[in-house]
């Protein structure tokens, strides 16, 4: 009562509409995961009634679909970043003339850089070779390996003495 009638009483707090905030966003909460989860388990159901009816060619068109889109959006990637690093090696070295030019006045005589700009051709496809040979390599060992799980596929592990 002294608190009541004191100086705290017009600084009070009303609890209840808290409390019922507090309990409407408890019981939302536990609807919404219940909800997700039913949607989950329903959508699990149905992508497993789906591969079920699917053949063993179906599953593996489809993985190898799968596999090549994975293979084709990494090397545009790589493909990506080399233009990339083209574009900073240019974009330095243009800085760095610039920045010849501004310190010691005149920069190479033309022949000389059309010499450094032929190197730098011969190292861009002395590159683009060292490219081509590694996804070559890549491809094959690919290749070879699934060369290798098919002929393996059809025999037991356990005979394999």
């Amino acid at each position: 009562e002294k608190i009541a009638n004191g100086p705290m009483a017009n600084y009070g707090m009303n609890v209840a509409p808290m409390a019922i905030t507090w309990a409407l966003r408890f019981v939302q909460a536990k609807l919404e995961l219940f909800t997700a989860k039913a949607m989950s388990n329903a959508y699990q159901q149905q992508k497993r009634e789906a591969r079920s009816q699917e053949s063993a060619e179906e599953r593996a068109a489809r993985k190898a679909a799968k596999r090549a889109a994975k293979l084709a959006a990494k090397e545009q990637a790589e493909q990506q970043r080399q233009e990339t690093l083209q574009q900073e090696y240019q974009r330095r070295k243009e800085t760095a003339e610039q920045a010849t030019q501004q310190l010691f006045g005149k920069t190479k005589p033309k022949a000389k850089q059309e010499e450094d700009n032929a190197d730098y051709e011969n190292d861009d496809m002395q590159a683009e070779s060292t490219d081509n040979m590694v996804r070559l390599l890549s491809e094959e060992a690919l290749e070879a390996k699934r060369q290798f799980e098919a002929e393996l596929e059809g025999m037991d592990i356990n005979d394999l003495d």
